[in-house]
């Protein structure tokens, strides 16, 4: 009888670093968005605060597409979905960047917007949940990782690229790597990717009728909402932080590559911190509420440093 041979460590770990990729050249991008934030705000005579519009756009878009973008994670390939994703950032920020006003240049930040929600987060976690089960916490934040060290060097290598290029080609060169490493990641990283099917007896399939309350139960779940709610605010705290910080340490007299690494050492703890947490997330299954209510309490008293230094 022969036996099925175990994958290999790259073939088992691959996904998991594709999803890395993914999170570092799509939530990592948010990084970068306050260090546009003056130079556009000078050329079309605007306010930074206004600006701010732009980051808030991107986020809404994904929210909204995040429940259209779910059922053809389910249905159709994800990596198609992805590539597709990847194509439609790389011509957004190629339009954005020769963008003529704010309206039109807003409109592209939405297209940037669905462009990362096909290929960001939402499908790697996805990509994640369908392809593991004993490591599926490890995993998720392995991938989870990425975006901070997304925030670790994109900021600076933005900050290179404006100061060489000028901030519209430095946003096409910027675009160009995200995009390069995106593909890279999808093509190679999900080579050996395989959904794993669920098994189910004969007699526990699922009937028309046995399907609808359970999807009716989720919408009326106070769990699932507060999860939703505690999730959306803890990134909007994050998308304040990449938003203000680079404006306000420039106006304190930092230049912008100096601002930038400002950014980069609080991706690099984000980074630590993430690793650190993988190492133990599949043991801290039953433990969550307690450990993440001591997180977030430990960050609320760092954020309220921050505020009074």
């Amino acid at each position: 009888m022969n036996q099925k041979k175990s994958p290999s460590f790259y073939q088992y770990w691959s996904p998991a670093g594709a999803g890395f990729l993914l999170n570092t050249t799509s939530i990592g991008l948010f990084g970068v968005y306050g260090l546009f934030v003056n130079v556009v705000a000078d050329e079309f005579n605007s306010s930074a605060a206004a600006l701010g519009i732009g980051m808030a756009l991107i986020a809404l878009v994904m929210g909204l597409a995040g429940p259209i973008i779910g059922p053809l994670l389910d249905r159709y390939s994800i990596k198609k979905i992805m590539v597709s994703g990847v194509l439609v950032m790389l011509l957004s920020f190629l339009a954005l960047s020769r963008g003529s006003s704010l309206a039109l240049m807003g409109l592209m930040l939405c297209c940037v917007g669905v462009g990362i929600a096909l290929y960001g987060q939402l499908p790697a976690n996805v990509m994640l949940v369908n392809n593991y089960i004993a490591d599926r916490g490890r995993a998720l934040s392995i991938a989870a990782a990425g975006a901070s060290f997304g925030g670790v060097f994109l900021p600076p290598l933005a900050a290179l690229l404006m100061s060489v290029f000028g901030w519209r080609n430095g946003l096409v060169g910027l675009a160009f790597i995200c995009g390069t490493g995106a593909l890279v990641s999808i093509l190679f990283g999900l080579r050996h990717y395989k959904k794993l099917e669920p098994v189910i007896a004969p007699a526990e399939s699922p009937t028309k009728d046995s399907e609808q309350p359970v999807k009716t139960s989720l919408l009326r779940s106070k769990a699932f909402w507060l999860t939703g709610i505690c999730f959306g605010l803890s990134y909007a705290a994050g998308a304040i932080y990449s938003f203000a910080l680079i404006p306000h340490a420039q106006n304190l007299g930092y230049d912008i590559q100096q601002a930038a690494l400002i950014l980069s050492v609080g991706g690099a703890f984000g980074f630590v911190g993430k690793i650190s947490y993988a190492i133990y997330a599949d043991k801290l299954r039953d433990k969550l509420i307690p450990t993440t209510f001591v997180l977030l309490s430990v960050q609320l008293l760092i954020w309220l440093t921050v505020i009074h230094t």
